[in-house]
């Protein structure tokens, strides 16, 4: 199994406030939304599959790994409360501590079963806030030869608006980054979209993908396609294709 380098960048802003889109270089203020969608949709699920890495490469009976898991966050993690009891594994932050420069609080847990090869996981994340973005939800995971296939129910708060996203897919973490396949729905209570992830690669720490591609359906719109590449995350530029229309490039916003 790889040596993963898990950073739980759960722990960083993984979600990106939507109204900073209007800081967006184009003139088609529906490319940049669309966009900046696409980025924080595959970021906000990335990351929090991420702080499910550790657990994709543990072996053995279920209190060994659980075990193991508890000292790989404890190590990690040093001013949170790390606990594992009848098998449950609880990682508290209390009001508030620094964890590698950012600001978390809230809490989540890990329940682990196993079934000959394959290990299964969920995660429940509660009010785990960092940076001011706050995720609830559950992340339910299957993890056999390094990959988590993932089902994850998450709201998303920004502190004005709370989106509900929904992912059924599988997230391979490797000692680089985290690589995204499969399908998701988001709702902000004024915009339901679908989502379909190709092919996409986030690198543990940067704020927005480096490969793949986003599908966006919804409110009756032609398909749109955000297409990241290895300059996104340094340059905020993705290639944007609405239905048939030429494809233009966006530029997103500054990483927070």
């Amino acid at each position: 199994q790889p040596n993963m380098k898990t950073r739980l960048a759960l722990l960083t802003p993984f979600a990106l406030i939507l109204a900073a889109c209007g800081g967006a270089e184009t003139p088609d203020t529906g490319s940049s939304a669309d966009a900046l969608v696409a980025a924080e949709s595959a970021q906000a699920l990335a990351r929090a599959t991420e702080a499910a890495a550790p657990l994709a490469e543990r072996d053995g009976a279920a209190a060994d790994v659980m075990s193991a898991v508890r000292d790989a966050y404890g190590r990690r993690m040093t001013c949170a409360d790390v606990a594992l009891s009848a098998g449950l594994l609880s990682v508290d932050f209390g009001a508030g501590c620094d964890v590698n420069g950012h600001t978390v609080s809230g809490a989540f847990t890990v329940a682990h079963t196993r079934t000959g090869t394959s290990s299964s996981f969920t995660l429940s994340l509660a009010d785990l806030s960092a940076d001011g973005t706050t995720v609830d939800g559950t992340v339910h995971t299957a993890a056999e030869a390094g990959t988590l296939s993932a089902d994850a129910t998450l709201m998303v708060s920004d502190g004005a608006t709370m989106t509900e996203l929904l992912f059924d897919g599988e997230a391979t973490p490797d000692s680089a980054g985290i690589a995204l396949e499969g399908s998701a729905s988001r709702d902000d209570g004024a915009t339901a979209r679908s989502l379909a992830f190709t092919g996409i690669y986030v690198v543990y720490g940067d704020c927005y993908p480096s490969a793949g591609q986003v599908a966006i359906d919804g409110s009756g719109q032609p398909t749109t396609t955000v297409t990241f590449s290895a300059a996104t995350p340094t340059t905020g530029e993705v290639s944007v294709q609405v239905g048939r229309l030429p494809a233009q490039t966006v530029t997103l916003p500054a990483c927070p």
